[in-house]
């Protein structure tokens, strides 16, 4: 895909940050909540062992979607303008 205005430049760049900030929104201030609201008991956990009881209770489908989305958005973080290719791997994986 070619970017031939300033706007569409400026709204690819912006896919980054927001699913950045979708991600880190998604992991720290919905999943926790989720299984006290269910009345299940809650302790600090690692996020993996939180998912898979989500999993097991039918809130989501499937803990692997979300760690690689977790994954995609710490590739976004050690982006390099430099590599074209890989940015718009990213992007497309996003």
């Amino acid at each position: 895909m070619e970017l031939n205005t300033d706007a569409q430049v400026q709204s690819l760049d912006q896919l980054p940050l927001r699913f950045t900030k979708l991600q880190d929104a998604t992991g720290s201030r919905l999943f926790p909540p989720i299984l006290p609201y269910l009345l299940e008991p809650y302790e600090e956990r690692p996020m993996v062992n939180e998912l898979n009881r989500q999993v097991k209770l039918v809130y989501i489908r499937c803990a692997e979607t979300w760690q690689d989305t977790r994954n995609t958005r710490n590739k976004f973080a050690h982006d390099y303008p430099g590599d074209s290719e890989q940015h718009a791997a990213l992007v497309n994986m996003a």
